[in-house]
């Protein structure tokens, strides 16, 4: 679960039971991380879906909130594509 208390203003963010923040170095996630992330990802999309379907019932496929739920879901897709694609670099660059 993603996490902003007192320590957002330092830029400091907890995400499944970890302390992020903004460091002078990067890291791949690692086995743990990616499986979690991958599985909160899923579960976001589930529940993006469910949101679109019910934009759509409530105010029509064409309205700004029904077209606001599918961009939700394309920037999730992008997100993983993005993912995938650093994963495979970074495969790539250790093979």
């Amino acid at each position: 679960m993603l996490w902003f208390g007192h320590y957002a203003g330092l830029g400091i963010f907890r995400y499944n039971g970890h302390h992020y923040g903004h460091f002078s170095y990067t890291h791949p996630p690692t086995i743990q991380e990616r499986k979690r992330l991958d599985e909160d990802l899923s579960l976001i999309e589930e529940k993006v879906q469910g949101i679109i379907v019910l934009m759509r019932d409530c105010y029509g496929k064409n309205s700004n909130a029904a077209i606001r739920a599918d961009e939700i879901a394309g920037a999730i897709q992008r997100l993983e594509w993005e993912l995938e694609r650093v994963q495979q670099k970074t495969q790539s660059a250790n093979a």
